[in-house]
């Protein structure tokens, strides 16, 4: 079960058994059931003594207490842990050479980037203004030239090299176009976090407009 929903049952475990103290003390005062109990709360900050109380009016002041406890202690963090863009480049750079020359599109996709449900990156299309290698390219666009082979695998059917015998080196012409696979920030979130995420995005957008 997610963390977040046992944290919620929790929770309302808690306020539905305050609420059960508090009509059990309730209905002991109104009954008139009888005897004398002491009460006595001591923390930080706070300090309370109740003594030859009810039995009913301790037991719904202890109710009362839980649920006022619970409410101010319900807030529920949900963190969403994800690989940093450097290692999932890593991980495409190694399912690139995986890549052979008569793959589609989506084999290509499939091959590198993977088919999780949660996996998610960026295409774009940039035009060379000078000749520039691969390992070039990939220092400019992904911050280090070790991924020069994701794009020289996403950019195959180009027909600017033949994949088998490319390198680093290998230099593309000016004017060129070039596909720029990027790792998105939705990358390994589910379907409910990227919603959260948006979300928040959309309100940032609203509030500064």
């Amino acid at each position: 079960m997610d963390p977040v929903e046992i944290k919620f049952l929790q929770l309302i475990g808690a306020e539905i058994f305050g609420a059960i103290l508090s009509l059990i003390g309730l209905y002991m005062f109104f009954r008139g059931i009888t005897g004398k109990s002491d009460l006595i709360v001591q923390g930080k900050g706070v300090k309370a003594k109740l003594t030859n109380s009810a039995p009913g009016t301790i037991i719904c002041l202890i109710g009362v207490g839980l649920i006022i406890f619970t409410l101010h202690s319900s807030s529920v963090i949900h963190e969403e842990t994800a690989l940093s863009p450097e290692h999932v480049l890593d991980l495409w750079s190694v399912n690139s050479y995986k890549v052979t020359e008569s793959m589609d599109v989506g084999q290509v996709i499939d091959t590198i980037v993977g088919k999780g449900e949660d996996v998610r990156f960026t295409n774009t299309e940039i035009t060379l203004r000078t000749p520039s290698t691969l390992g070039a390219i990939a220092k400019q666009e992904l911050n280090d030239s070790k991924y020069w082979h994701i794009i020289a695998a996403i950019n195959k059917n180009r027909h600017y090299y033949v994949l088998a015998n490319v390198t680093e080196a290998t230099k593309i012409p000016s004017k060129s176009l070039v596909q720029i696979w990027r790792v998105s920030r939705y990358n390994g979130m589910d379907s409910r976090t990227r919603i959260q995420v948006s979300a928040v995005d959309v309100r940032a957008v609203t509030m500064n407009s």
